[in-house]
C-alpha cells in the first residue's frame, strides 16, 4: 500500500496559510484544552480568532510607531506567551534541521515562517512596557 501525498499548495493557499499561522496556533492551544477529541475544531476555531489577531498586532505597531498609548499586558500573561513562542521557534528551527526526516516541499517555508511569527511574539512580548511613566 502506498502512502498518500497530498498535492502541493497554489501560492495563493502558501500566502493565506502564513498569514493565519499565528491564529492556527492559537485555536490548536484553546481547541486541545477544549476539545481534545475534535481533530478539526482548531480549523473552525481560528476563523473568529483572526480579527483578534490581527488586531493585536495592528495595535502593537501603532503603539511602537507612537500613534496610540502603547498596550499594558500583564506580566503573567507576557511570560506565558514568551515562553510558548520560544517553544515553538526551537521546534520550528528543529523541523528545519537535517536531521529531521519527515520533510515535504512544504516543510521548509511552514516552518520558516512559523519561526518567523514566533520571533514577532517574543518580540511584542519583550516591547511591552511594565508600567506607564507618569507625565
Amino acid at each position: 500500500m502506498e502512502a498518500y501525498e497530498p498535492p502541493s499548495l497554489n501560492p495563493v493557499q502558501k500566502i493565506a496559510l502564513i498569514l493565519e499561522l499565528p491564529t492556527m496556533f492559537l485555536a490548536i492551544l484553546i481547541a486541545a484544552f477544549l476539545l481534545p477529541q475534535n481533530e478539526a475544531a482548531w480549523m473552525y476555531l481560528s476563523i473568529p480568532l483572526l480579527p483578534l489577531v490581527w488586531y493585536a498586532i495592528g495595535r502593537w505597531l501603532d503603539g511602537l510607531l507612537g500613534y496610540i498609548a502603547r498596550l499594558r499586558v500583564p506580566r503573567i500573561l507576557r511570560g506565558l506567551l514568551s515562553v510558548t513562542a520560544v517553544g515553538m521557534l526551537v521546534v520550528s528551527m528543529a523541523g528545519v534541521t537535517p536531521m529531521n526526516h519527515h520533510r515535504t516541499p512544504e516543510t521548509y517555508w511552514i516552518l520558516t515562517s512559523m519561526a518567523l511569527w514566533s520571533g514577532l511574539c517574543i518580540s511584542m512580548m519583550l516591547s511591552s512596557p511594565d508600567r506607564v511613566a507618569c507625565d
